[in-house]
């Protein structure tokens, strides 16, 4: 973590920090800041500020707040490597499944052991009429359903709801116009116990004579991503403190505030809500 002094004008914190930002792109950054600066602190955190403090220090604080920003670097630095070797591995998978399916389909066994150690639920589909050819293991402790149970039988089965299929076959239907040779959305699909569970649905198409003949889905459950909830919590936690503050300074000083400084205060908590109105349009 970095400690980035500004005053009431800035006094090139700001700058700083903004260099912080462009060369140390993970390094969380500290604003230690006077009670005045409230313009400055509002720059900085819209920079990218991790969080400010107010002078005179409290050590104690400080130390806290830098164990913080420590602990906040380390679940970004996790999420971004988990979440590039979940990429790399679904793109592999897909690639695979893919140009593979045509020459592994005289060998059933093959495929079957192939897919059946993955962990997502891989399905093969006969095209147009979604005719499901084959589901693996994965199927049965995700939806609960055993293999048997949904080997010919209508994908729309698994959906939740025939608005959700409409919807995917709206997506079938705009790759196959534009010739792609994917589909990935997230949509809720439903266990045989009727619990509707949220997926995203990686789909490959597979072209004979020109004309899509088979689909391979792999849907993953993703009804858990509480992993992800640490970095959306501070990511909301500076423009509530934002909020926060400047309204208890508006509060505080309501009968002597004039018109300038009531602008100021208003323009940063606008600010800190439109903040948060993208963060949250975002997830």
């Amino acid at each position: 973590a970095a400690l980035c002094k500004i005053g009431r004008r800035g006094e090139n914190g700001v700058q700083t920090l903004n260099w912080l930002r462009q060369h140390y792109v993970d390094i969380p950054v500290i604003v230690m800041a006077d009670k005045s600066s409230h313009r400055s602190v509002a720059e900085a955190v819209r920079a990218g500020a991790y969080d400010y403090l107010t002078r005179p220090i409290d050590e104690a604080e400080l130390l806290h707040m830098v164990g913080r920003a420590v602990e906040y670097r380390h679940l970004l630095r996790t999420t971004r490597r988990l979440e590039e070797e979940n990429r790399t591995f679904r793109l592999q998978l897909e690639e695979n499944v893919a140009a593979q399916t045509a020459a592994l389909r005289p060998s059933e066994t093959f495929l079957t052991n192939l897919t059946n150690t993955m962990a997502d639920a891989v399905l093969s589909l006969k095209m147009p009429g979604y005719e499901i050819l084959y589901v693996n293991q994965a199927a049965t402790e995700i939806f609960g359903f055993r293999p048997e149970e949904l080997v010919g039988q209508s994908f729309q089965r698994l959906f939740d709801g025939p608005s959700h299929f409409e919807i995917f076959e709206q997506k079938y239907a705009m790759a196959s116009a534009m010739d792609q040779r994917q589909i990935r959305v997230e949509q809720p699909l439903r266990r045989k116990d009727g619990q509707a569970i949220w997926t995203e649905i990686a789909a490959t198409l597979v072209k004979t004579d020109g004309a899509v003949s088979e689909m391979i889905a792999v849907a993953r459950d993703i009804t858990q991503r509480s992993f992800l909830l640490g970095v959306v919590a501070h990511e909301l936690r500076s423009p509530l403190g934002l909020l926060n503050g400047f309204s208890v300074a508006m509060l505080d000083d309501i009968d002597n505030i004039d018109r300038g400084n009531l602008i100021t205060y208003l323009t940063i908590i606008n600010d800190s809500a439109t903040r948060m109105l993208t963060l949250v349009d975002e997830l």
